[in-house]
């Protein structure tokens, strides 16, 4: 059933980016090249397998904590820096709340970089380089995968938002040097 499923996704998935491009796109723009479309679709795609596979390892390490407590000292540690700045700015403060809070943080930001460390590996395991899709930087791949990386351990929206924000860019460009004729 599982694998049913997941076939379905991938199919799904992969049939997206053609399907939003020919709904979308008119017939004489050059914005999306191959290249942009497939970087784009694999950014995505990697975003949004590393997001669920971090929400899972982010619940699996919860629920760990709670049974054998090993980032007890972590946490304690967090606890006593903040807990005295606090007190020496005068601010009152629940104790077990602030412990709490620092827990549930803590592990989202372990998860967070995580995300970042596995994206950037995965950037430049299969030389994702979305600056080349764009034509940019073309000389300096390392910095095309570092924000190719960085794109997929964000996350989904942030990929999204960078193409959008980069379409914009791309329009005005093409306005002002139509304007400057």
């Amino acid at each position: 059933m599982f694998k049913i499923f997941s076939k379905t996704i991938i199919v799904g998935l992969s049939l997206l980016p053609s399907l939003a491009m020919a709904q979308t796109i008119k017939a004489d723009s050059n914005f999306y090249t191959i290249d942009l479309i497939k970087v784009y679709f694999l950014l995505l795609l990697f975003a949004t397998i590393l997001n669920r596979i971090l929400e899972y390892l982010k619940l699996l390490l919860a629920y760990l904590n709670q049974k054998k407590p090993f980032l007890t000292r972590l946490f304690k540690i967090l606890f006593n820096a903040i807990a005295t700045k606090l007190n020496r700015l005068g601010i009152d403060f629940d104790e077990q709340k602030l412990y709490e809070n620092i827990q549930r943080y803590t592990i989202s930001l372990l998860m967070q970089l995580l995300g970042f460390v596995l994206g950037v590996l995965l950037a430049f395991a299969l030389q994702l380089n979305v600056l080349q899709a764009f034509q940019v930087l073309p000389n300096n791949p390392t910095i095309g995968l570092l924000l190719s990386g960085l794109l997929i351990g964000a996350g989904v929206e942030p990929v999204h938002s960078f193409f959008r924000i980069a379409q914009e860019k791309r329009k005005l460009k093409k306005l002002f040097t139509e304007l400057q004729k």
